[in-house]
């Protein structure tokens, strides 16, 4: 699959994080992006993002393979391209 999308990480999928690898080949979009209307929430060490007006989540921007996406499903543990 020669497809690409951009995709924005935060926590382990971050660029020198532990789940990097996952991301197989990319390129950096922009480093150091702010979101608005989401704020990062950890349950049991784990975290997610999760909708607040008022949050606002630190990641990058990435230019991945969209042959990542089943290998990151699974690692999020979550349902088929929720990205």
């Amino acid at each position: 699959n020669d497809m690409e999308s951009n995709l924005f990480v935060y926590g382990s999928l971050r660029p020198g994080e532990e789940a990097e690898n996952l991301l197989g080949d990319y390129k950096i979009i922009e480093k150091n992006k702010k979101i608005i209307g989401y704020r990062m929430f950890v349950l049991e060490n784990y975290p997610i993002a999760v909708l607040d007006p008022n949050g606002s989540i630190w990641g990058d921007v990435l230019k991945v393979n969209d042959n990542v996406f089943p290998n990151l499903d699974k690692y999020e543990e979550t349902e088929k391209n929720i990205y």
